[in-house]
């Protein structure tokens, strides 16, 4: 009888153990999966090239990097996405790369936002957002579609963008929506 109440127990401790295990590992293979899409695998070698050579210590914007909020926030909304990367047709019908990037050293924490657009000799860089420290939130980056857009209710102006564009701002807030026209980069301010 008590041998076969240490089995039973052995059972139920086995089971739980096995459950506890699975919930983390999915846990583990959830998060792994959100950072894949934020690994520099993923983009062409000629962008890894200029970002090991010419970016030293400047990393890609993961949701690792977020709060517990922001990262809840981001996960309802975005949550197959990587804050850091993005792809699309942003300034012609070939597709370039737009990177979020973040460094830390002496204690502060600066960002930028650089655009890989395709050119004869691999990828050129234009800077999005120039970089500048982190006073608050980390901002994100998402791709928009084409479409209509408007300026802040100040200053209401209509924008038809023909291509691809990024929207750039920290977790849950207006955005400043970048796109190219003519060789150049506009920006439209979307919020207060």
């Amino acid at each position: 009888m008590r041998n076969r109440l240490r089995l039973r127990m052995f059972g139920v401790a086995a089971l739980l153990t096995l459950f506890v295990a699975g919930e983390a590992g999915y846990g583990q293979a959830k998060k792994g999966t959100q950072t894949d899409t934020c690994s520099t695998a993923n983009l062409p070698e000629q962008i890894q090239n200029k970002l090991a050579t010419s970016y030293t210590g400047w990393k890609i914007v993961t949701p690792a990097l977020f709060n517990a909020s922001d990262l809840r926030i981001w996960n309802s909304d975005h949550s197959k996405e990587c804050p850091g990367m993005i792809t699309g047709k942003f300034s012609d019908s070939q597709v370039g790369y737009v990177l979020n990037l973040i460094k830390r050293e002496n204690n502060r924490t600066r960002q930028q936002v650089l655009y890989f657009h395709p050119n004869a000799d691999g990828y050129g860089v234009e800077i999005v957002v120039p970089p500048a420290i982190v006073k608050e939130e980390l901002q994100v980056i998402v791709k928009t579609p084409p479409g209509k857009f408007e300026d802040a209710p100040e200053s209401p102006q209509h924008h038809t963008i023909k291509t691809d564009s990024v929207s750039v701002s920290e977790v849950g807030s207006w955005p400043t929506i970048y796109y190219w026209e003519q060789g150049r980069i506009h920006k439209i301010e979307t919020g207060d």
